[in-house]
């Protein structure tokens, strides 16, 4: 699986005529930041863009002036060659071979059946932020990618050691890993398994500091997968209490599935644009304090092509769990129960 990047070429335009200069002195890191995305655009994206024939015309422009300047003997300023290479190079990406598959106006887009990872580039900023809270994706302004390098390309292995004795005793540290997204898929055997009185600490608490605050126009999907395959679980209990707290934290619809059975090894959460894992459990506080010793670890799975890997992995893992599952008695249960082996979170499609 690759993510996908969409493009208005203007925005592409503006990008290849704004190169930073590498500055090894330079605390902001801007040519490192541009080059993330630079590679992330033209090497390992799907790419689309809006209008194929600007794409062309902006090359026959620089064309145009690349061969003035032969004629005359003069060599091409650095900044036009650059813009030449970088333009000329998006023709020849095979990603673009087809017009019908890969030119789509921006509001011509179905938000419900485009790959769930796929970043947006726009020229408009304010455009950029309506898109955002609408479909809870990202949407990204030359103007405001800075803002968003962290989440595409800042965590590799970004590490939080948890210890009783610790600095931490409540999840507040996730809040600086906030970013759009409008699916989220949990994988944890013990989650269910947990008091219920730990999920306002953790699960809840997990949710509230990463789900969007706002998504006007789609509809969040969150999938939980849990069970042991030893311990029977009231899933009609557990999915009451905690189908009644999500409800609380936004005033949007967010569509809950359980699934239990017995649960992938490894503890994620996934959402369009990260992976956060942990060692045993994601009940990691209880009484306002850290009860075990663990390092959770976030990881950006679209700048990151390792990462994409793994993701890639599990969500082949929790495709097969939600497509076989059926209602058949305390070991295997999906909530709700009229969705049971179907796939409805579009992390999954």
């Amino acid at each position: 699986m690759k993510s996908s990047c969409y493009c208005e070429i203007e925005f592409l335009k503006e990008f290849a005529n704004n190169i930073p200069k590498a500055n090894p002195l330079d605390n902001k890191n801007d040519f490192e930041i541009w080059r993330n995305f630079k590679r992330l655009i033209w090497e390992i994206s799907n790419l689309i863009v809006d209008d194929r024939r600007k794409l062309f015309d902006w090359v026959n422009e620089l064309e145009s002036v690349r061969q003035q300047k032969y004629a005359m003997n003069e060599a091409l300023p650095d900044e036009v060659q650059n813009e030449y290479i970088l333009a000329t190079s998006l023709c020849k990406k095979k990603q673009v071979d087809s017009v019908e598959q890969n030119e789509l106006l921006i509001n011509e887009i179905n938000f419900e059946t485009i790959n769930p990872h796929t970043v947006f580039f726009l020229t408009d900023t304010q455009k950029c932020k309506q898109f955002e809270e609408d479909y809870g994706m990202m949407f990204v302004s030359n103007s405001t990618k800075d803002d968003s390098t962290q989440i595409l390309f800042g965590y590799e292995q970004s590490v939080i050691s948890i210890t009783p004795n610790g600095n931490y005793s409540n999840y507040s540290f996730l809040d600086k890993y906030h970013h759009p997204c409008n699916a989220m898929i949990i994988n944890d055997a013990y989650v269910l398994t947990e008091r219920d009185d730990t999920y306002e600490d953790n699960l809840i608490a997990i949710l509230d500091l990463l789900l969007p605050l706002r998504l006007n126009k789609t509809t969040f999907k969150l999938l939980i997968l849990s069970g042991d395959g030893f311990r029977n679980i009231d899933v009609n209990h557990k999915y009451s209490i905690i189908k009644s707290k999500i409800d609380e934290l936004r005033t949007y619809k967010i569509e809950l599935k359980i699934i239990t059975k017995k649960a992938h090894h490894n503890r994620d959460i996934l959402t369009n644009y990260l992976r956060i894992s942990v060692g045993n459990k994601f009940t990691l506080f209880i009484s306002k304090k850290a009860s075990i010793s663990d390092d959770l670890t976030v990881h950006s799975i679209i700048g990151i092509d390792s990462e994409m890997i793994v993701a890639t992995d599990r969500k082949k893992d929790y495709k097969k769990i939600e497509n076989e599952t059926q209602d058949i008695g305390t070991q295997k249960v999906v909530m709700p129960k009229e969705q049971g082996g179907i796939i409805t979170n579009r992390l999954l499609k």
